[in-house]
């Protein structure tokens, strides 16, 4: 989804040393479960390809890192060794789902979520992450479906 009115950022990749240079970054919000290893994983290509880094953004109802930790350490350990060079960072935040992965996206260059698999009356009912996020954000989203095995 690129919002109305949204402007491609130029680029102005440089390199240092023969390496690209990050300019950028791709934010992707990731709870640990199905579906969590392809999300990531298509965040860490669209970074990759662009020579951009990634932010991981974890939300809970608390900060504290036990709280998804080992999982999604597992996770970003075979995300490392897949995207070999990929600068990641992970922020661990405490609160409310959108308006804390609105905060985290603030100037990136694209925000890539999942979804539960809720839709249409089910998903208005339980909360659309996703559909909330477009009233808050002004850069473009990439919403990944939850195509998991249950």
């Amino acid at each position: 989804v690129i919002p109305h009115g949204w402007e491609s950022r130029p680029s102005s990749q440089g390199t240092e040393n023969g390496h690209a240079l990050s300019v950028g970054r791709v934010v992707v919000a990731v709870e640990p479960g199905p579906g969590a290893m392809s999300l990531l994983h298509t965040a860490a290509g669209f970074a990759q390809r662009d020579c951009l880094s990634l932010s991981v953004v974890t939300v809970a109802a608390t900060k504290h890192e036990e709280t998804y930790g080992s999982s999604l350490t597992e996770l970003l350990t075979h995300t490392k060794e897949r995207f070999i060079g990929l600068e990641i960072s992970v922020h661990y935040v405490a609160g409310k789902p959108v308006p804390e992965i609105a905060h985290a996206a603030g100037d990136a260059v694209l925000l890539v979520v999942g979804t539960r698999g809720f839709g249409g009356l089910s998903g208005w009912m339980h909360g659309s992450v996703s559909q909330a996020l477009l009233q808050h954000i002004s850069l473009p989203m990439l919403v990944v479906p939850n195509r998991a095995p249950e």
